[in-house]
């Protein structure tokens, strides 16, 4: 059915649901805790997958008169792909290649479809996740910023407060949840 989202990275999944079990298990009020955080944290990039495969598909394949651009529906699709895996090493020069062109005319695809240049967006998503896990669990800002990826806390901090508008650590005292 048109409704049925499919998460790519089943085995990555597969991980997460298995450390939420193992945490579960251990039945400690901290360990519980997190578990409900992993699990939070797969409910949000579900309902962010299925909201973007709602918005970047074509209405209709079929429709003569619907005009319908492979370019524009792939790059929609990489970006639900840095939305769901932020701490993924992302190379430009990678993804140009698996997309048939250049560095700089994907570079320039990427920022016409998407108004943003392809780090600036990475960046964008890496601080989201970031923003979700200073609210949502009890992660340090380092664990914070090592599950991102970041091997600098205090380049993590930078961005974030770039993107943010405040450091990591007044973001989550002002959003902490009550």
């Amino acid at each position: 059915p048109a409704e049925m989202i499919c998460w790519r990275k089943l085995e990555e999944i597969d991980v997460i649901s298995s450390r939420i079990v193992s945490l579960q298990i251990e039945d400690l009020p901290e360990t519980i805790a997190v578990g409900h955080a992993y699990f939070r944290a797969l409910l949000c990039d579900y309902i962010t997958l299925a909201e973007h495969e709602r918005a970047t598909l074509p209405r209709d394949h079929d429709d003569k008169n619907t005009p319908f651009n492979q370019q524009t529906h792939e790059i929609h699709k990489l970006v639900r792909q840095i939305e769901e895996w932020p701490s993924r090493p992302w190379s430009t020069a990678e993804l140009a290649q698996e997309f048939g062109y250049s560095e700089g005319h994907f570079r320039s695809i990427f920022r016409r479809e998407t108004g943003m240049s392809f780090q600036d967006l990475v960046i964008h998503k890496r601080v989201l996740r970031a923003q979700f896990l200073l609210t949502e669990t009890g992660l340090s800002i380092s664990e914070v910023a090592e599950s991102l990826n970041y091997k600098d806390v205090y380049y993590f901090s930078r961005q974030f407060k770039q993107i943010a508008g405040m450091p990591p650590k007044v973001w989550r005292t002002t959003h902490a949840r009550q």
